[in-house]
């Protein structure tokens, strides 16, 4: 498996980062009512060599809430896992304000009425002999814009097979679906140090933002 990539071709140090993040121990509810604690994040499921690379890769970014991307820097493949930023990380986080942005700065989000409220996530049961069951998350109504009509998502997560890890993962996806401001914009050559799926700052008078955090998911560089 692998399509021929060496080790020297995989940031080996984001994925031993990412498993020391999918490995703490979190508290949950259990079937039972009680309250345990097991791994974050964990694969239950079965691949298929069929598939191409990628696709498997998606799906287990998938699982334990990943983003794999390719870094030209130091020319290997990496992880970024999809959390809160640290401390010391919002600290170093690069700045974007009048200083370096070059351009205009387009800002768009996801209409009213495209806007999900509620995901069904269907899974396969490792308590039910990985027959399919199905995790319904919904929006609290105190979050809903006004006059926002139901809107639902309907997703697999074919490779997790318990409701704690699949609720969690469907928490995740329905709140950044919601929360999906997105920038655009023209920065000095200097900004070509930020990479995908860095924390970065933008300050901006226009718009209100005032050292907001946004997370780089892509990084272009353009002669001119």
């Amino acid at each position: 498996y692998g399509a021929g990539l060496t080790t020297a071709e995989v940031d080996t140090t984001t994925l031993t980062a990412l498993t020391a993040y999918a490995t703490e121990q979190v508290d949950y509810t259990t079937t039972l009512g009680a309250t345990d604690s097991h791994d974050r994040w964990a694969i239950n499921g079965m691949l298929g060599t069929y598939s191409n690379v990628f696709t498997n890769i998606d799906m287990i970014c998938q699982a334990c809430s990943t983003f794999f991307t390719y870094n030209p820097k130091i020319g290997k493949f990496e992880v970024v896992p999809n959390r809160e930023a640290t401390t010391a990380e919002k600290a170093a986080s690069y700045i974007f304000d009048d200083d370096n942005v070059v351009g205009a700065i387009d800002v768009s989000s996801t209409q009213l009425y495209s806007q999900y409220n509620e995901i069904e996530a269907e899974f396969p049961d490792g308590s039910q002999r990985d027959q399919t069951s199905t995790v319904n998350v919904i929006t609290p109504s105190g979050e809903l814009n006004t006059n926002e009509p139901q809107n639902k998502l309907t997703t697999r997560y074919p490779i997790c097979n318990d409701a704690p890890r699949v609720t969690n993962l469907a928490q995740i996806d329905l709140r950044q679906s919601r929360n999906d401001l997105v920038v655009q914009l023209d920065a000095d050559y200097e900004a070509i140090q930020t990479d995908v799926g860095d924390i970065v700052k933008l300050t901006n008078a226009t718009y209100g933002f005032s050292e907001k955090l946004f997370r780089v998911m892509r990084v272009s560089e353009r002669e001119a």
